[in-house]
């Protein structure tokens, strides 16, 4: 199962390029990126009141984007933003600049459904909590709504193309989401059989194992290191971030969890599978 993230970039990184043809509710729609960047360009003159502060140029300028960053694109194709795209495409906001008067089309609605369903499709891959004030950010259980939610989102995505300036094109980032949302569904009702009762679906997550092996990658200034190699920086790294529950330095999100062990508790097990060692701890 690929990284969530890797999708959620993927479809941010087309979208910059192009604008979005989808199907929703059996009406075709188009969601473009000029209103995102209308609806910054609008908020932005609202000073203190702004209703999308976290916003900024790296966030909507194509030109300015930071790619790779996960925080930038989860917080644009957000509920917030969403929010605020719809009110002004509603109230037919606009402001005078000096490159003419700005406004938000009609049709910036399409846009702002299309951002919403972003949204809860990325809420339902990071669940990790019992219950949350967004219902699909929450463990997948018998009692959520996230199998039905997977289903319908896996319609939307089959209709879902990108217009570009050479054609209409279906990116591998919305073929591997579908075959995401699929493996989920099916490990979801593996794991029923096994006998959980819930899924913590933020647990599916190779950021982490990324991060570590970048960092081993960069400590033996290879991208290549041999099994030989290799062993000394695991253990290097796992001693000096044993410690700490967040790695420093690292892009993951901490996620709040307990050491379930101390070193000296480890140290003393290896001690007794391999009493050889007595000696030396």
């Amino acid at each position: 199962m690929r990284a969530k993230w890797e999708h959620m970039k993927g479809i941010r990184n087309n979208f910059i390029n192009g604008y979005i043809e989808y199907i929703l509710d059996g009406k075709k729609m188009r969601a473009k990126w000029e209103h995102i960047y209308k609806a910054w360009q609008i908020d932005g003159t609202l000073g203190a009141f702004r209703t999308m502060p976290k916003l900024a140029t790296a966030h909507v300028d194509p030109q300015f984007i930071k790619k790779m960053k996960v925080s930038n694109c989860a917080q644009v194709l957000s509920r917030s933003v969403a929010v605020s795209i719809n009110f002004m495409a509603i109230t037919g906001a606009s402001i005078e600049s000096n490159e003419g008067r700005i406004y938000m089309p009609a049709e910036g609605t399409e846009t702002t459904k299309f951002i919403h369903f972003c949204d809860e499709l990325f809420d339902s891959l990071n669940g990790s909590k019992q219950s949350d004030a967004k219902k699909l950010k929450c463990r997948v259980s018998n009692n959520t709504e996230h199998i039905e939610f997977w289903r319908s989102a896996i319609k939307i995505l089959e209709t879902v193309k990108f217009i570009m300036k050479k054609g209409s094109t279906i990116p591998p980032t919305i073929k591997n989401f579908i075959i995401t949302l699929k493996n989920v569904m099916f490990l979801y009702q593996h794991m029923k059989k096994l006998g959980f009762s819930y899924m913590p679906t933020r647990a599916f997550n190779q950021d982490c194992l990324e991060f570590f092996f970048g960092k081993v990658r960069k400590g033996v200034r290879f991208t290549n290191p041999t099994a030989a190699v290799f062993v000394p920086f695991y253990k290097s790294f796992f001693v000096n971030n044993f410690i700490n529950r967040h790695s420093s330095g690292n892009s993951c999100e901490d996620d709040n969890n307990h050491i379930l062990a101390t070193v000296d508790k480890l140290v003393k097990q290896v001690c007794e599978i391999f009493p050889t060692l007595i000696r030396i701890y």
